[in-house]
C-alpha cells in the first residue's frame, strides 16, 4: 500500500483552519486506501487519502455517493466535512469527515449475544432494502462522479455488464489455482446470460460489517462506497448475505456465529423484506450471483493472500475452503 506522508496529513488537516492542530493520530487503515482517525483539540475526525489508481475519481466518487444517500435514504454516514479531489496541495486526493463513536461490526459482531446478532443482522437487511428500494437507474454498470452527482458509466444492460465481466474473469481464473473450476465457471456465466432483465438499482458491492459502525447491537453508519455500481438488486444481495451471514463458510479467519445460520439468515431476509418485494425464483438468483462472485475472488485470490502474508499452509487451506464452497453452490444449482 502507498504511504502518506505527515506532511500531507498536516496539510489536509490544515484546511479545517488554522485552529486545528493534530493531538494523535492512529492508521486505521484497510487494504486499498490510506485512513487515519485524528485527534484534534476539541473534536476527532476521519481523513481518508485515496491511493489506488484512478484515486482522483474514487476521490470523487466517495463523496457524491456520501450525498446521494443523504439526500435519498435515511441511512447515517459519516459527515463530510472538507474533501479535496485534486493533487495540488497533497500527492493523493483526499477528504475529511466527522467521527462517528462505535467500531466495526467486524469486530463487535462476536461480541454479541445470539439474540443480538440476529437483531443486527436484521438491521443489515433493512438497510440494503432501503437502498434498493430507493435509488435506481436507467442503466447498468459502475458508477462515475459527475459534478456533484453520480452517473452510470455507460448505457448498457445488466445481463451484459454482468456477462461481460464474469466472461473476462473466467478467462484470468484459467491461470490462478482455480482453473479446475473453470468449466464450471463457464457454466455459470451461460445460465447468467439467460436470465431475465432486471430493475438496476444501487448496489453496494461492498456492504459488509467492515464497513459498518455499531455501537450497543445498533447499525449507526455506513462506510466506504467506492466499488458502488448499477445493476441487480440480488447481485448485492448475494454479496450482502455472503459477507454478513456466512462468510465462515468462504473464509477461515471468520468463526462461525453463535446465533444459528439459518434464523441469521432469515433475519436479512425479514429485514430486507420491510422495504423490498422478493419476487419469484429470487434465491436461485442469488445462489447464481454468489457463484459469480467467487469466480471473480479467485482472482483476486493471490493479492490478497500476499497482503495478508499467509504461509503456504493457510493459502492451501484457504484455496480449499474456497473450493468447497463453490461446488457446494454449484451442486445445488441446476446447471448444465
Amino acid at each position: 500500500m502507498k504511504q502518506v506522508s505527515e506532511k500531507d496529513v498536516t496539510e489536509a488537516i490544515n484546511q479545517l483552519g488554522p485552529e486545528n492542530h493534530i493531538e494523535e493520530k492512529e492508521d486505521i487503515s484497510g487494504h486499498n486506501n490510506k485512513v487515519f482517525r485524528i485527534k484534534l483539540e476539541e473534536r476527532t475526525v476521519i481523513c481518508k487519502f485515496c491511493t489506488g489508481e484512478n484515486s482522483i475519481q474514487d476521490c470523487r466518487k466517495e463523496v457524491n455517493m456520501n450525498q446521494l444517500l443523504k439526500n435519498q435514504t435515511t441511512i447515517d454516514t459519516r459527515e463530510i466535512l472538507y474533501s479535496n479531489s485534486s493533487t495540488e496541495k497533497t500527492e493523493f486526493p483526499f477528504f475529511i469527515t466527522e467521527y462517528i463513536e462505535g467500531e466495526s461490526l467486524q469486530d463487535s459482531f462476536t461480541e454479541l449475544t445470539a439474540e443480538k446478532q440476529v437483531e443486527i443482522i436484521e438491521q443489515a437487511g433493512q438497510i440494503l432494502g432501503e437502498v434498493h428500494s430507493k435509488i435506481s437507474f436507467q442503466y447498468a454498470g459502475e458508477l462515475i462522479p459527475e459534478n456533484s452527482n453520480i452517473s452510470v458509466n455507460g448505457k448498457t444492460t445488466w445481463i451484459e455488464y454482468i456477462t461481460q465481466e464474469l466472461t473476462e474473469a473466467v478467462k484470468k481464473a484459467e491461470y490462478t489455482r482455480f482453473s479446475d473450476l473453470t468449466e464450471k465457471a463457464e457454466n455459470l456465466v451461460e445460465a447468467l446470460s439467460k436470465l431475465e432483465e432486471p430493475e438496476r438499482t444501487l448496489v453496494f458491492y461492498d456492504f459488509r460489517p467492515d464497513n459498518v459502525i455499531a455501537e450497543s447491537s445498533r447499525i449507526k453508519a455506513l462506510i466506504d462506497f467506492e466499488r458502488a455500481l448499477s445493476g441487480d438488486p440480488f447481485w448485492d444481495y448475494a454479496y450482502s448475505e455472503m459477507s454478513f451471514v456466512e462468510p465462515h463458510q468462504y473464509y477461515n479467519m471468520h468463526e462461525p456465529p453463535d446465533a444459528d445460520e439459518e434464523k441469521l439468515r432469515k433475519a436479512f431476509q425479514r429485514g430486507y423484506e420491510k422495504q423490498m418485494e422478493l419476487k419469484e425464483n429470487w434465491r436461485q438468483n442469488v445462489k447464481l450471483y454468489k457463484l459469480g462472485i467467487l469466480i471473480k475472488r479467485f482472482n483476486s485470490f493471490k493479492g490478497w493472500t500476499e497482503s495478508a502474508e499467509m504461509t503456504e499452509e493457510e493459502i492451501r487451506r484457504q484455496e480449499k475452503l474456497l473450493k468447497k464452497g463453490f461446488d457446494k453452490l454449484y451442486q445445488s444449482l441446476d446447471i448444465q
